[in-house]
């Protein structure tokens, strides 16, 4: 399955990383370090939370004031 790239250096170069402990886990940059929110539970839980951020679109409201 592919995932999305980091947000903040475009690179593809992601993986799973350990939480705060080891019942949670995110998704980090290994080109810039860059880190998802941590999931609790198994693993699809932080890809999930890396692959469902906010897309970088104008506001509709924002775009309208203008």
């Amino acid at each position: 399955m592919s995932h999305k790239p980091c947000p903040f250096c475009g690179s593809e170069n992601v993986q799973l990383a350990e939480g705060a402990n080891f019942r949670w886990a995110k998704v980090e940059c290994v080109d810039c370090g860059a880190c998802g929110p941590e999931a609790q539970g198994m693993d699809y839980h932080a890809w999930h939370e890396w692959d469902a951020r906010a897309e970088d679109k104008p506001c509709s409201a924002q775009s309208a004031s203008t």
